[in-house]
């Protein structure tokens, strides 16, 4: 099965957030968080292999593949800013649950950091428990 993979963006806090979409939406969502210094992109072949049972979201983050990339003295780039526009795609999306998976290869520490910071926003944030699923956890057919 051929499963189509939408390039899209968003407005968040007033920067163009780009991202990938593919998949059923009524299917358990995967949001793909990409390396430093890479993009969405590094995705492409995962989402074609999983699109057919999983809801897909890549974004590129802030200053990344075909997210805006405002200058620094105009946007400070740290690991809480970059996740807080993240948090706030999955808030313009609707997502509430989601399994996280973050490709920390090259920049572990980068990576880990931005991971990090959007897992206690978004725990901050809600008024549900947070759950952190594990790979083996995920099941097709969530709906």
């Amino acid at each position: 099965m051929i499963t189509r993979t939408y390039h899209r963006t968003a407005a968040v806090k007033g920067r163009k957030v780009f991202y990938r979409e593919a998949g059923d939406s009524c299917a358990a969502t995967i949001l793909l968080l990409h390396g430093l210094p890479t993009s969405s992109r590094m995705f492409r072949e995962l989402i074609a292999a999983l699109a057919d049972q999983f809801h897909l979201i890549a974004p590129d983050y802030i200053g990344f593949g075909h997210s805006d990339a405002p200058s620094r003295d105009q946007f400070p780039y740290s690991f809480d800013n970059l996740a807080a526009h993240v948090g706030g795609l999955l808030d313009k999306l609707k997502l509430t649950s989601y399994v996280l998976y973050s490709r920390i290869a090259a920049a572990r520490s980068a990576s880990a950091c931005l991971f990090s910071a959007l897992i206690r926003q978004r725990a901050s944030s809600s008024r549900t428990p947070m759950r952190i699923w594990k790979a083996w956890e995920i099941r097709p057919g969530w709906c």
